[in-house]
């Protein structure tokens, strides 16, 4: 071959290859900026039924706080009861109305609607998950894992879940878990997000929610929620009593899970943590599939 028309296939290639690379970087979804600070209360007003009453600073009524973000529900279209057993009754279609209650005043709700704002794409993704398109998503950890706090303490303070006779309410909802969500404080060692991934599952790309509860004790005391393509666990225990070890999941449970990768190499789902966010003697890291 000639020196200028290798001159020529290489300038191609090289041409070529950075468009590949725009095409990977405009079709990153970048959520990693997403999240909420330290809440900060101006007075020591609060509201009985407001689960945040104990940080003061209540203002405003009561709002409809949706225990899964409107975002989420609305790319549904009709909702099925199936995924959620707590509705109990034969399965039916149920209204997005009818997963809110008045459980948060105005003013701590308005400080955790980034979380609710987050969700929604973050549920987009992983409903059209596609590991042969260009797609891929980053985010911040701890915005997830608080999303999913957050859902459950809803539950929990809307009297949503029981064991035997007693209901639910706000006085079941663990300090440390509060703290967390509202003042960013470290929760204990082994709370949180665990990813579910076993090598060689197929990702099914569907927009659908299924979510059971964890008990302990007869409290509830975390969640399991498919959003989507994804399986995870949020956990507010002791690790060592959170799980059921003949739960076909358990296998596959990944703390704070960092990355989901495709077989070459490159990142599809990137999740960020702060440094010692991780336990090293839990399974962590990242998966390829």
């Amino acid at each position: 071959m000639k020196t200028k028309d290798r001159d020529k296939q290489s300038r191609r290639s090289v041409r070529k290859q950075a468009r590949t690379e725009a095409e990977f970087r405009t079709a990153k979804i970048d959520l990693s900026q997403v999240g909420i600070g330290k809440y900060e209360g101006a007075s020591s007003q609060s509201l009985l039924r407001c689960y945040a009453r104990s940080f003061g600073n209540c203002g405003g009524s009561l709002s409809r706080e949706h225990f899964i973000p409107a975002s989420v529900l609305k790319q549904l279209g009709p909702i099925s009861s199936e995924g959620f057993p707590f509705i109990g009754g034969p399965v039916r279609n149920i209204s997005v109305e009818s997963l809110a209650s008045r459980i948060l005043c105005r003013e701590h709700n308005s400080f955790l609607s980034p979380l609710d704002s987050f969700a929604g794409q973050f549920f987009d993704f992983l409903s059209s998950f596609d590991p042969n398109d260009r797609k891929s998503l980053i985010c911040y950890g701890p915005t997830l894992e608080k999303f999913l706090c957050k859902v459950l303490i809803g539950f929990i303070s809307a009297g949503i879940e029981r064991r035997g006779d007693r209901k639910s309410s706000v006085e079941d909802i663990p300090q440390e878990a509060l703290d967390y969500l509202f003042l960013d404080k470290k929760m204990p060692e082994g709370w949180g997000l665990y990813g579910v991934y076993h090598k060689g599952d197929q990702i099914q790309s569907t927009p659908r929610i299924k979510m059971t509860t964890l008990f302990l004790e007869g409290m509830a005391r975390g969640i399991r929620m498919t959003l989507g393509a994804m399986e995870f666990w949020l956990v507010l225990q002791n690790k060592e009593k959170s799980f059921n070890t003949q739960d076909p999941s358990y296998s596959g449970l990944i703390y704070r899970l960092n990355a989901i990768k495709l077989p070459c190499g490159r990142d599809k789902l990137r999740i960020l943590w702060p440094k010692g966010a991780e336990l090293p003697n839990l399974l962590s890291g990242a998966e390829t599939f």
